[in-house]
């Protein structure tokens, strides 16, 4: 259990934390529309170099199955030289913070943790891992894309999303990993959307 509050999911290459105040319901067509979003935008191992066209294909779905987008948000940025070291959703929570609470931002950072602390021989970890790790044997990089969405009662999605090459290989970690600044390749990118559900049809 990650949080007192909402259970999680794995759909696709998506973490799903739903708040235990939705009904059965509300749940199964969150559940629903996530997955077909997630078949729509072609879930694909992420490449190098096409994280903005996944997210912008993704984004796109929301309409298509239901969700109406409240607001969208993204940037980029490079880490901290000067840190020896830096965990990703410490330093995703700083650029994050202007456009999510801090109550968001802490659950995706406790679900991030959590994950990572499954068995390397965790069908869950190699399902996410199918969807949010790419190697590129060629530039000798590696791509990690991720993605965590919450549902809150009302059925609001907050989606984040979050794509950087690194030169280094990750052999069991997934998600939730203590990188060195000095092997980030270019920028950090993240993106991410406020949406609700509309249930009335």
């Amino acid at each position: 259990m990650l949080n007192v509050n909402h259970d999680t999911f794995i759909v696709g290459g998506s973490v799903l934390l739903l708040s235990h105040e939705l009904n059965q319901c509300t749940r199964g067509a969150v559940l629903d529309s996530t997955l077909y979003m997630q078949l729509a935008s072609g879930s694909s191992p992420p490449s190098l170099t096409e994280y903005e066209q996944w997210w912008e294909r993704y984004r796109s779905q929301l309409n298509q199955f239901g969700w109406s987008r409240l607001q969208d948000f993204g940037s980029s940025f490079k880490p901290d030289p000067g840190s020896p070291g830096q965990v990703i959703s410490e330093v995703l929570a700083a650029k994050v913070i202007p456009y999510l609470s801090s109550t968001y931002v802490d659950t995706i950072g406790r679900a991030l943790t959590e994950l990572s602390r499954l068995s390397p021989q965790s069908e869950v970890r190699a399902q996410l891992r199918q969807y949010s790790v790419a190697e590129d044997r060629g530039s000798n990089l590696t791509r990690v894309r991720s993605q965590v969405g919450i549902v809150l009662a009302g059925t609001r999605l907050i989606y984040l999303s979050f794509s950087f090459a690194t030169s280094e290989t990750l052999p069991d970690l997934l998600i939730e990993h203590v990188f060195r600044t000095g092997d980030i390749v270019g920028e950090i990118e993240f993106n991410g959307c406020v949406s609700v559900l509309d249930l009335t049809d």
